[in-house]
């Protein structure tokens, strides 16, 4: 389930609440709540705490792969997390994870643009790093 930040706006503003959204499960055919996506400025300061000595960024196993193939390191994965632009791409739900997908675009230590796909564990301090993309929706980020 993908939604643009505009069905998250209205749904977040009709339903009064902040840290959950109320969506129709079309294949469920009711109506679910999910918690909401955190916002860019905490988004920022949780990937802040994980780049420091009390968390962790860690790539999951398949990223690994994704970081051979499309030539980047977890070097580049730091700089792009401390200096890209966020919010490049709205955050994608991920029903199957339960969780947020978040995507940040900027340019590796080469100078090759490049968008990381991370999810955030806020209670451990902790990003996943799922992805990395060398094109945006088609085009050459």
């Amino acid at each position: 389930m993908s939604l643009d930040i505009i069905s998250l706006i209205d749904i977040m503003s009709s339903n009064g609440m902040d840290d959950k959204l109320i969506l129709h499960d079309e294949a469920l055919s009711k109506m679910i709540a999910i918690p909401a996506p955190i916002r860019v400025d905490t988004l920022k300061r949780i990937v802040e705490i994980a780049l420091g000595p009390q968390g962790s960024v860690v790539p999951i196993p398949h990223c690994d792969d994704h970081m051979v193939d499309r030539h980047f390191d977890m070097g580049d994965v730091v700089h792009i997390l401390e200096t890209g632009d966020y919010w490049k791409r709205n955050p994608e739900w991920r029903a199957d994870h339960q969780n947020w997908l978040y995507f940040v675009v900027g340019e590796d230590l080469d100078g090759n643009r490049l968008m990381v796909v991370f999810t955030v564990e806020e209670a451990d301090s902790k990003i996943r790093i799922i992805s990395g993309e060398r094109f945006y929706r088609g085009e050459r980020v």
